[in-house]
């Protein structure tokens, strides 16, 4: 979608977002509607994340806003995990009780703009639904644009030449409202939605097999590689994959995509790990498993064809060591020719992986 088409259709729909810029070109759009960031566009691009089709038209998208109940307007996201007990009112039922925190998602975030930052907080509460306790939290975002990692390592001028450029930095922080007596385990949990087709790479300290959090995955949609795992977006089968902590090998992702001929895309995920830390994001039916740090979620095409790169912080709270939750990410975006894009996945992800992803592409 173009940022223009973009802009003019959360405007009519009475949601303007706030826009950063940056000398070459390249924009951030920040959706105060839930503390998203709903377009990442390299100068002259479309945007690198997904948004739901109805923000691409005005009348449609005052429709989706006017629309009752919870609604995903794509971009990139923070919620608060535990996943299995902050949302799912019902574990014998799931999927058909599964419930947004409305307080953090739209929520009524307090929106401060400078030259080059946004940063939103809001004041809220998460329903803890199997201590069925509320608990007070304070959720604040900051984001602003950052410049190319690239720019200084050697051939840089040439390897950049035919390739296009945004990226942002997120610094979001997660604590206990003064007034919550009740201070159950909670983690930050980013996503980022990204359009189908396209296949996310992670790069791994070995053969490392995935978790299955919901149906199993086949080969149709998982590759593991020596040193990596690769992963299919392509919004038609409902998957979820989990890598722990102690499995990543640092904390990179990066999903790759064909929008044209040779045009290629990257988006890649920068985040911190820290295996000594608690990551209490478990699969739904067992909470003592423990560790996973990295998700990727492939839609199955209820909500749009999609996929999330999710990850989640350490843990505050009991037993963790930890009073608050503070996040510090990027997420870098490049677009241009598969030889120059295969590259710069190589520079951020590694050899391995990356010479076995690309291996048929390049041949």
């Amino acid at each position: 979608m173009e940022r223009d088409v973009l802009i003019k259709a959360l405007k009519a729909a009475g949601h303007e977002p706030i826009q950063l810029n940056d000398t070459a070109g390249a924009s951030v759009l920040v959706l105060p509607y839930g503390a998203r960031v709903i377009g990442l566009f390299p100068e002259g691009k479309a945007n690198l994340l997904w948004v739901h089709p109805s923000l691409g038209d005005p009348e449609a998208a005052t429709e989706f806003f006017r629309a009752t109940g919870w609604r995903n307007t794509g971009g990139d996201r923070t919620w608060v995990s535990p996943e299995r007990d902050i949302h799912l009112g019902d574990l014998q039922d799931p999927w058909n009780s599964y419930q947004v925190t409305p307080s953090i998602d739209p929520g009524h975030f307090e929106v401060f703009v400078s030259d080059d930052e946004v940063r939103l907080t809001t004041d809220g509460s998460v329903r803890h639904h199997r201590l069925e306790q509320d608990c007070a939290i304070r959720l604040e975002k900051c984001i602003r644009l950052i410049p190319n990692p690239l720019r200084y390592e050697a051939g840089a001028e040439d390897l950049l030449k035919e390739v296009w450029y945004a990226g942002f930095e997120q610094r979001t922080s997660l604590t206990y409202a003064e007034k919550s007596d009740f201070r159950p385990v909670l983690s930050i949990w980013d996503a980022v939605n990204l359009p189908a087709p396209g296949n996310i790479i992670i790069p791994t300290v070995g053969a490392v097999r995935p978790k299955d959090f919901f149906e199993p995955t086949g080969v149709s949609h998982l590759r593991i590689f020596p040193c990596g795992v690769s992963f299919v977006f392509d919004g038609r089968e409902r998957h979820k994959i989990a890598v722990r902590a102690m499995d990543l090998l640092g904390g990179r992702a990066g999903y790759f995509r064909n929008i044209d001929a040779d045009e290629y895309t990257l988006v890649v995920r920068n985040f911190f790990v820290d295996p000594s830390a608690e990551y209490v994001d478990t699969p739904w039916a067992d909470p003592t498993d423990r560790g996973y740090a990295l998700q990727c979620y492939n839609d199955g095409g209820v909500n749009g064809a999609y996929g999330e790169l999710e990850y989640h912080s350490p843990a505050m709270g009991k037993g963790t060591g930890r009073t608050e939750c503070f996040d510090r990410a990027q997420l870098w975006g490049f677009q241009g020719p598969l030889k120059d894009i295969a590259r710069i996945a190589h520079a951020f992800l590694g050899c391995s992986v990356i010479n076995q992803f690309f291996e048929r592409k390049l041949s």
